[in-house]
């Protein structure tokens, strides 16, 4: 099954959604790694700064699946929905 690049944006969304302080406004470090395929070190490294609970094998294996499955140029284009979120009110009031 093709994961679409509408999935990979929900799930960004929601690991912002459960962010408080500056790890909310900092995705945009971890978009940049996605978008350019870092390696899975680095990428479960950053995952984990912004989740606040320790992040399971199974969540990192989810977004790692979510952003297998799609294009460079569908990264770059969800990139601006997330960062449309990250702009949101929503998410500007959770960093403070």
């Amino acid at each position: 099954m093709r994961v679409t690049s509408a999935t990979c944006a929900l799930l960004l969304a929601l690991i912002c959604s459960v962010q408080l302080g500056d790890a909310c406004l900092d995705i945009d470090k971890l978009l940049a790694n996605v978008v350019f395929d870092v390696s899975q070190d680095l990428l479960k490294e950053e995952l984990a700064r912004y989740n606040p609970s320790p992040l399971t094998e199974e969540s990192f294996l989810n977004v790692q699946q979510c952003f297998a499955n799609v294009s460079v140029t569908e990264r770059f284009a969800h990139s601006v929905v997330i960062k449309k979120i990250l702009q949101s009110n929503d998410c500007i009031e959770a960093a403070f």
